[in-house]
């Protein structure tokens, strides 16, 4: 029965071609019916549709032929034995000679539809097919750009990678017309369409543009006019035009070299001859990434509109995106990622770039992390940066949708040789004289998004040194570098609020590296004496003191939590700081000691804390004695560690608590802060109650604590009765002197 109405409907196409056509389209559409119909009924039927399609000359007629072929259902196997009848059909009626739309249109669908079937062979032959699609790129008429490109777009899955036949047709058609098409369309106001056309035709030129230089070179002029155009929508319109030149200059060879260049540091790639001239194809690559990265430097660093900017972060990361496995390399970190973060960091945030921060911040954690990801949605949304977010943008556009839009980009494998590179970063966010040019709340929101950066870094590092391959250099190398980091961070502070933020790093560090690496006397670090040096007030307290105590010298290398302990104490009692510490900032400094006398061996941190109390006596040593002595009898009373309850005579825990309870003797003549005395009472009281408990339960005798206290007691006592003997006599001294007759003429 089938085979009767096929051989009618055949009959009929040339009479009455239109109703045969339309009734053949829905028989061959049919999976049923086309599994009924014989191999040569489908024969007749494909022979005859491109028969039709080739010589009638009816414009509904050859639609319908075309039409068929777009919706038919014949097997992959029959459509290949007429694959040469139906690609001659269909070109024919890509570029029909009746100059119909509605053919041309049915032509592309047709088109795809032989794509997904015989997908080997028609992108063999693509530079035959291809040609009339891409050519109406530069039509004047909005219908044939449109049916271009959304034709090239369901195509270009199946011709990737580009065969080299169809990328020099495509050079050949530039030179003789379509470079030529594109200015015509800029000139005639079509600015957007041009760069639409631009950014297909690089694309589809490929790897073979690199040796297409003159071509290119001709391309690029174009783009440099855009770029630069009044227009910001033209600006946007080059930049994603632009990200056709990453497709065509970035592919999956080169990356292979950069990677096997950056892996093997300084082994040496296979050379590829180039005229009188030989270098690495990591270096050629690394070349194309410099011209990429040229005009997105210069539209970032300029002064455009936000959705410039915005469009521009947006084409960074898809080659971020396209830079694949190769993407954290040195030189990608050296001429993507910093050129970009540091124009980006270096500009305050306020309400107009807040969303380009925030972009830089989440796709810099990433990197710091080794994270591999898909699509990004607001991936930095950690609580404190975003409660600083919420409240930078007045609440109601923090948990919105980002304007911009994220690639996919793989950071799986972290490379701590970029340590310094994340450092530098962090650095730029913190700022100080930056951000004091900056509202309150972007400074917060700068502050907290660098804190938690930090936190990112270490976590990194403590994974690092957990590995068995990682030497005893690395382990040094990073050490110093995150501790030369935080010493510039501590060094110049000038307000409340960056202590605030110096001691928050410095309890992060506490947090995240293990106390196998900051307790070990392994990884000793040097610390630099300036930082106790530059302090104005600061004055040596003299004191009788007990055997086994020894005052530190801190230009001798020390362990990693007595330089942080040393950094801390730098901070809070920084002369630049003329007026008493805020409830908040003791705090801190209560919680950051409880931290480290629960974590380390608290003999190390009371020593670290006691020599610089004693040595360095600053306006407000006695508030920081007092935070120090409630932490300390916290530890004692809770017994958290048994050295501290070690009372022996001979021990260094036992000279230490005597010169914590000797201190405000001691230091009565220099601390310059004047506390309650009946605070300083109280609280002395109870570390000795609590010493004095400590020391019966492990049996010291009693006589020798008192015995020892008095002696340090009488010590401080001379010294100060000594003081003041010398204090009267050089004021009698110059008293007598008699005043220096001034000859200066009136």
């Amino acid at each position: 029965m089938v085979g009767i109405l096929l051989s009618i409907v055949v009959d009929f196409l040339v009479i009455r071609a239109s109703q045969a056509l339309k009734c053949l389209g829905f028989m061959i559409y049919h999976p049923t019916i086309v599994a009924s119909i014989g191999g040569d009924d489908a024969d007749v039927i494909i022979e005859s549709l491109v028969k039709v399609i080739t010589t009638t000359k009816i414009k509904s007629v050859c639609n319908l032929g075309v039409w068929c072929i777009s919706i038919q259902q014949f097997s992959s196997s029959l459509l290949d034995q007429h694959f040469q009848s139906l690609l001659r059909a269909v070109i024919h009626a890509l570029d029909n000679p009746i100059g119909s739309l509605s053919i041309t249109f049915e032509a592309m669908q047709a088109v795809v539809k032989l794509a997904g079937s015989l997908t080997d062979q028609m992108r063999n032959v693509s530079s035959l097919w291809t040609p009339p699609i891409y050519r109406r790129l530069v039509s004047v008429d909005k219908r044939d750009r449109d049916m271009s490109e959304r034709c090239l777009l369901k195509i270009m899955p199946f011709i990737c990678p580009l065969p080299v036949t169809l990328s020099k047709a495509l050079a050949v058609d530039m030179k003789k017309k379509l470079l030529f098409g594109i200015k015509d369309l800029s000139d005639q106001g079509m600015k957007i369409q041009s760069l639409q056309a631009w950014r297909w035709f690089i694309r589809l030129l490929g790897p073979y543009a690199i040796k297409n230089k003159h071509l290119v070179n001709e391309m690029l002029k174009i783009m440099e006019e855009k770029f630069s155009d009044f227009d910001s929508q033209v600006q946007i319109a080059a930049l994603v035009a632009w990200e056709g030149l990453i497709d065509a200059l970035i592919d999956s060879e080169a990356q292979a070299s950069l990677i096997n260049f950056a892996v093997g540091h300084d082994a040496q790639v296979s050379k590829i001859s180039e005229g009188n001239n030989t270098q690495t194809e990591a270096d050629r690559h690394s070349k194309r990434i410099k011209l990429i990265m040229a005009p997105m430097i210069g539209i970032m660093s300029s002064k455009c509109d936000f959705s410039v900017h915005s469009s521009c972060l947006t084409t960074w990361s898809y080659l971020l995106h396209k830079l694949g496995a190769s993407v954290n390399c040195q030189s990608v970190i050296k001429t993507v990622w910093e050129p970009i973060l540091e124009l980006v960091f270096q500009v305050g945030p306020d309400n107009k770039n807040i969303w380009l921060w925030n972009f830089c911040l989440e796709l810099l954690d990433i990197l710091i992390l080794g994270r591999n990801h898909g699509t990004i949605a607001n991936l930095f949304n950690r609580e404190t940066n975003q409660s600083s977010l919420r409240n930078a943008v007045g609440g109601h556009l923090a948990f919105g949708k980002c304007p911009l839009r994220h690639y996919p980009i793989d950071c799986s494998s972290t490379n701590l040789c970029q340590l310094d590179f994340f450092i530098k970063m962090i650095s730029v966010i913190v700022n100080r004289e930056l951000n004091a040019t900056v509202a309150p709340e972007f400074r917060r929101f700068a502050s907290d998004a660098a804190l938690t950066l930090f936190g990112s870094l270490l976590e990194t590092v403590q994974r690092a040194f957990r590995c068995v391959s990682i030497t005893y250099d690395e382990v040094m190398q990073y050490l110093n570098t995150i501790f030369r980091f935080l010493g510039k961070l501590c060094e110049n502070v000038t307000s409340e609020y960056d202590s605030n933020t110096c001691l928050k790093f410095l309890k992060v560090v506490i947090e995240r590296l293990e106390s196998s690496i900051l307790e070990s006397p392994l990884y000793k670090v040097g610390l630099e004496i300036k930082y106790i040096k530059k302090f104005e007030h600061a004055t040596d307290v003299r004191c009788a003191t007990l055997p086994g105590i020894c005052f530190m010298d801190f230009e001798d290398k020390v362990l990693p939590v007595v330089y942080l302990s040393t950094l801390y104490y730098s901070v809070v009692v920084n002369p630049s700081l003329k007026v008493p510490q805020s409830e908040s900032l003791l705090q801190q400094m209560q919680g950051y000691l409880e931290l480290l006398l629960s974590s380390y061996n608290p003999q190390d941190v009371l020593h670290t804390f006691t020599c610089l109390l004693y040595k360095h006596t600053a306006f407000n040593s006695l508030i920081i004695w007092l935070v120090l002595v409630n932490c300390l009898k916290e530890c004692i009373d809770g017994k958290k560690d048994q050295v501290i309850l070690k009372m022996e005579t001979d021990s260094i825990g036992y000279s230490i608590i005597f010169h914590l309870l000797s201190y405000p003797f001691a230091s009565w003549s220099v601390s310059q802060i004047q506390l309650e005395l009946q605070i300083v009472i109280e609280v002395w009281q109870l570390l000795y109650v609590s010493v004095d408990q400590a020391s019966q339960s492990v049996h010291c005798p009693a006589k020798s604590l008192s015995e020892d206290f008095c002696t340090i007691l009488n010590g401080c006592i001379d010294q100060i009765t000594v003081a003041v003997d010398t204090g009267t006599v050089l004021l009698k001294e110059k008293e007598s002197t008699p005043a220096k007759q001034d000859d200066t003429p009136l």
